[in-house]
Parts: structure tokens; C-alpha cells; sequence
């Protein structure tokens, strides 16, 4: 099992250049698996984390955009998303970064605890943060299970054009 934790970097009277986009005065959330930064890894420079989407994906299966390209267009970087499985246990991670199909798996106590943590502290904080809007891919699928939409249970497949929530 991998090991998740993650932190908020207050960039404040530094500057942050990602992807060539310099940043200051504003915040950014940072993933670490079994104690390495993503945001420093291969097939991640130039990444940020969509802390909204991150959060969402405490609520179950499905695919979330959890990362980024530092402009907030996600086909500039190439992402796609992460498909997130869970358990009563665990929370799984499968994505594509670059060239690289990467898996994860969390312990799922600790990682609703992070996000909850994490999301306590943002909402104190009073940095901006980034990236501030995010540009989701044309053909990108959000969810691979079901949702509810007016107290109906419905499933939405790859080929259904029609959006779950209206």
C-alpha cells in the first residue's frame, strides 16, 4: 500500500515557475505518494492539482481531473484524469502520466483525512489558489458510475451524449 499525504505550499515573497508561468503570492496543493512530491516528478513538471476535484473524489468511483496543466487547460498537459476505485478500505488510484501508467493505492481513512485537513486549512488561508480556473478536456468523462439526478438512480455509459447533471 502507498502511502498519501498532502500539504499546502504558500508561495509568498518567492515565485514558482511552472510549465513557464510564473506564480506568487498564491498557494498550490501538493500530493505526496510514499513521501515524494508528484508535483517534482517525471511526466508532472508543469502540473497543479485541482483541489476541487480531489476533494469530489473522496464521494467514489469514478474518473476526476486531480491534475492539471499549470494554465488550467488539462490538454495542454495532457491529462485525462485519474480513475478512482474504492473499497471500505482503500482508495486506488490509475492514470496516465506521459508515457507511464502509474497505480496507487491508499488506505482510505487517511486519505479522506488529508483532503478533510487540507480543506479545513484552504478555507483559512488567504492566498488565491491555483490553478484558479481549469479547462476540462472536450471528450472527458467524469464519471464511470452511477449518479443520482432528480432522486433517480441512472447510469451514464462513454457513448450516452447526454450530461448526468443538468
Amino acid at each position: 500500500m502507498n502511502t498519501f499525504r498532502i500539504a499546502l505550499d504558500e508561495v509568498v515573497g518567492r515565485q514558482l515557475t511552472r510549465d513557464g508561468i510564473v506564480f506568487e503570492d498564491i498557494a498550490i496543493v501538493r500530493v505526496f505518494i510514499d513521501g515524494k512530491d508528484l508535483l517534482e516528478a517525471v511526466d508532472f513538471d508543469g502540473a497543479l492539482i485541482c483541489f476541487d476535484e480531489l476533494k469530489r473524489s473522496m464521494s467514489g468511483l469514478g474518473n476526476y481531473l486531480i491534475f492539471t496543466c499549470a494554465c488550467g487547460i488539462a490538454d495542454d498537459g495532457g491529462w485525462e484524469g485519474v480513475a478512482v476505485d474504492m473499497t471500505d478500505s482503500t482508495v486506488s488510484w490509475t492514470m496516465q502520466a506521459g508515457s507511464r501508467a502509474l497505480n496507487y493505492c491508499f488506505d482510505r481513512t487517511g486519505y479522506v483525512a488529508e483532503i478533510a485537513a487540507l480543506g479545513k486549512k484552504l478555507a483559512s488561508s488567504a492566498l488565491p489558489l491555483e490553478p484558479g480556473q481549469v479547462v476540462f478536456p472536450d471528450d472527458f468523462f467524469p464519471r464511470k458510475d452511477s449518479c443520482s439526478i432528480d432522486g433517480q438512480k441512472r447510469t451514464q455509459t462513454k457513448d450516452d451524449t447526454s450530461p448526468l447533471i443538468p
